[in-house]
């Protein structure tokens, strides 16, 4: 019977030896637009603005502008759905092929999304230097539950039936805990810099079932493959970003941040309950190991600017993330290999947003776009260590690019700058994350796209004083 067979062991060129792929990695750099709902209003575009606690790290001269000291809070309800997108496919030794995927919800989960604070120093009068702000903020970067599945049919090259089904259970959770000091010249030119410290989460649970209902001599049906599988990922990071400001009119300002990798150490845990593998039925029993790596995220640079007219303020940016700067390490932090770099785009993120105050109210929108971190050709290598060739990675999926359009309401007790004031700001934002998915089973396997849409209600509460 032809299966037309791609061994899950894909054989291809070693491009280095390394124990994890740039798939378990891109978990540890995903980020999502979570940060005070009027950062998130205004879809981001704050970097060159500041006085807002989440540029700490998209430019920490950020926290340079602020004239008080101020404490937030921010929480948020999301809800995520995940459903299937365009499909492409050249088959060859599979016919009649039909394919279909549930539209399955994550439900409402709550989350505790910043907290922070500014604390403002003023130095005396008459000299250039102004102030020394300090500030501390964590943050959630990435928050995502996320239910997949996929189910198919079609003939073989002999002609029989064959069904696969797959389910996935998905969870990745980002946070950053970050330090940051901040020098104000002439109300001109504002200086930052931020230390961040990061942990990172991710887990993954789901089961493939690929069975015949029938073939020649058999009067059951067959299992070809049928496994449940986990994989966790976790671990911390720490990363710096160094930023200026420079506003040469009141109403004109621009910003300038560059961040340096994130230096991961990150742990791999893998388990699986293996029932058949290739026609042959296997005990069930539980199988597990572990590998540790080294990782770093690439660099990335920041460009924004931001004008106010009146009551209106619009915020323009650019980040730029740098592929070639990507490395992998073992645990001892020996240079493994460049399948990172290979397999990684250069990638941006546009931001822009625009603020409209009305009295003690203000109205807020915004839009992001991501562009996609990964190459069109880049594979999930998995024929380069015992680790990974242990693995059943029935599915390959990569990120393949996101955007947000968000609107935001604020009230504000006291809207003039400096002295004390208690406000509150709304947030909602529509996230539409695409991704590519394809199983790692024949070599013709179709290349499918899936969507996540996510819709996130944020709320944040602070004072200054």
């Amino acid at each position: 019977m032809k299966r037309g067979f791609l061994s899950i062991v894909t054989v291809l060129v070693c491009a280095g030896i390394s124990a994890q792929t740039s798939y378990d990695a891109a978990n540890a750099i995903e980020q999502d637009l979570i940060g005070t709902a009027r950062y998130v209003g205004m879809g981001g575009a704050m970097s060159a603005f500041g006085n807002d606690i989440s540029t700490i790290s998209t430019n920490p001269a950020g926290i340079g502008t602020y004239t008080t000291n101020e404490v937030n809070f921010t929480g948020s309800l999301n809800s995520n759905k995940t459903l299937m997108g365009e499909t492409s496919m050249n088959a060859n030794s599979i016919s009649a092929y039909d394919w279909y995927s549930k539209n399955l919800s994550s439900g409402i989960n709550a989350s505790a999304d910043v907290l922070s604070f500014v604390l403002f120093n003023r130095l005396p009068d008459g000299r250039a230097l102004k102030s020394v702000n300090l500030g501390f903020s964590y943050r959630k970067t990435s928050n995502t539950n996320r239910n997949m599945t996929y189910y198919d049919q079609f003939s073989d090259a002999d002609g029989y039936t064959v069904y696969r089904d797959l389910e996935s259970y998905q969870v990745n959770r980002n946070r950053s805990y970050d330090l940051n000091v901040a020098l104000n010249f002439n109300n001109k030119l504002y200086l930052g810099y931020t230390l961040g410290m990061l942990s990172t989460s991710y887990s993954a649970t789901g089961y493939f079932y690929d069975y015949y209902p029938e073939q020649p001599g058999y009067s059951v049906a067959t299992d070809y493959h049928s496994a449940d599988m986990m994989t966790t990922q976790y671990g911390t990071g720490y990363n710096m970003s160094f930023g200026m400001i420079y506003r040469p009119l009141n109403a004109v300002r621009f910003g300038l941040a560059v961040k340096t990798p994130t230096w991961y150490g990150l742990n791999l845990d893998y388990a699986d309950y293996l029932y058949a593998f290739e026609g042959e039925l296997k005990d069930g029993a539980k199988f597990t190991q572990y590998t540790s790596y080294r990782f770093t995220s690439p660099w990335s640079v920041n460009a924004s600017a931001g004008f106010t007219l009146g009551k209106t303020a619009v915020g323009l940016e650019y980040e730029h993330n740098f592929e070639n700067t990507i490395m992998w390490m073992d645990k001892s932090g020996i240079y493994l290999s460049d399948q990172g770099s290979y397999d990684f785009n250069n990638y941006g993120t546009l931001r822009a947003g625009i603020e409209q105050n009305i009295g003690k109210w203000s109205l807020r929108a915004g839009y992001t776009r991501t562009t996609a971190m990964f190459a069109n050709d880049s594979f999930k290598f998995v024929d380069d260590t015992d680790f990974n060739m242990n693995r059943m990675d029935f599915q390959s999926e990569r990120h393949d690019g996101k955007r947000d359009i968000t609107f935001g309401l604020g009230y504000c007790s006291a809207p003039v700058e400096g002295g004390q004031q208690f406000y509150i700001d709304a947030a909602f934002v529509n996230t539409l994350r695409n991704s590519i998915f394809t199983l790692n089973e024949y070599d013709d396997d179709p290349v499918l796209g899936y969507e996540d849409r996510t819709n996130r209600l944020l709320i944040s509460v602070g004072c200054t004083f």
